[in-house]
């Protein structure tokens, strides 16, 4: 039986048993890719890919009809832990009570940070943007 743990310990590296508190007569680093279990003992290690955590978004009314008393457009403030994105209509038009352009948001967990796409430059007339502007949100 040592003779097998022997020839499969030199097999994995990178994960301490030791660190994760695991008592053993003997010591060594154990790799697992992402989904391979491991067993010690009484003791299960399974290797499981990082997760990040997803954005939430909160609604608020950014536009509103007074008339017909209800929301026309609805800012969202997208957040991931103290990290806050709004995502808001840009450009509005009055006479068809509509976004034109409207900001958004793009999380990227693996830097912990949000891109905020708006308009640069927007052509009124035609209703359109014509070149946007994108600014990292970093974290705090």
């Amino acid at each position: 039986m040592r003779r097998f743990m022997e020839s499969l310990l030199p097999a994995l590296a990178g994960l301490s048993l030791l660190a994760l508190g695991i008592s053993s007569a003997w010591s060594d680093t154990i790799v697992l890719e992402p989904g391979e279990t491991y067993r010690a003992g009484d003791h299960d290690i399974t290797c499981v890919p990082h997760r990040h955590p997803r954005p939430v978004a909160l609604g608020e009314c950014q536009y509103w009809d007074d008339f017909d008393k209800r929301c026309l457009y609805e800012r969202k403030v997208v957040s991931v832990g103290a990290l806050d994105c709004v995502e808001e209509c840009q450009h509005w038009d009055d006479f068809r009570k509509g976004c034109d352009y409207a900001t958004t948001c793009t999380f990227y967990p693996d830097q912990g940070l949000f891109v905020q796409t708006s308009c640069d430059e927007f052509d009124t007339f035609s209703r359109h943007c014509l070149r946007v502007k994108e600014v990292k949100i970093p974290g705090k």
